[in-house]
């Protein structure tokens, strides 16, 4: 007799918005400056050249199918994945390897009281920011006027938040974060 499956009906809502690489591409291009390249160079980078913003949902609910069930996860538990006779674990390094963002220590504890110098000079009047503060520059013209290094930051910040954490663009970003985009350097040596 064959083992008894027990199936859930289950709904992913994915809140990844993937589609915003492809509008932080255009703006970026659409300024006609180095900005486009200057955000080529981040650890982002690669990311603007994602062809699709359509999700597969066939693989995703295959994969969802055949995840195992982790009992007490940690925040450095990986999926487990049982495929036919093959077990797949995909963790934190795993996933470091695939999308080519650095594997380590993620703390930003050393931006605790650290105030943003970028948050000052483009978002003056604001105390918290949200994705929604960002994207409507990024659709605005004022968008062209910001500098270089400072509109590459609100892609950043955009990118980050918004496609790769999946928040929503309602939500406060989190003040380090904000913090650690001042110096493009430590935000690229950064663990994603």
């Amino acid at each position: 007799m064959a083992p008894k499956i027990n199936v859930v009906k289950a709904r992913v809502n994915i809140r990844s918005k993937v589609f915003l690489l492809t509008k932080i591409r255009d703006a970026l291009k659409d300024r006609g400056d180095n900005s486009y390249n200057m955000f080529k160079r981040t650890v982002f980078g690669p990311w603007l050249d994602v062809r699709t913003d359509d999700h597969d949902s066939h693989v995703l609910n295959y994969l969802l199918f055949h995840q195992r069930n982790v009992t007490n996860p940690t925040f450095d538990s990986p999926f487990i994945f049982d495929i036919g006779k093959h077990t797949i674990e995909m963790g934190r390094r795993e996933f470091c390897l695939i999308t080519g963002f650095r594997f380590g220590d993620i703390s930003l504890g050393h931006l605790k009281k650290v105030s943003s110098n970028f948050m000052k000079r483009v978002f003056p009047k604001l105390k918290s920011l949200k994705g929604e503060n960002l994207l409507s520059l990024l659709e605005d013209k004022e968008f062209n006027d910001l500098s270089e290094p400072d509109a590459v930051r609100v892609c950043l910040l955009l990118a980050a938040n918004y496609c790769f954490m999946g928040q929503e663009v309602r939500h406060v970003m989190v003040k380090e974060i904000v913090a650690l985009v001042d110096d493009l350097d430590e935000w690229n040596a950064f663990p994603w």
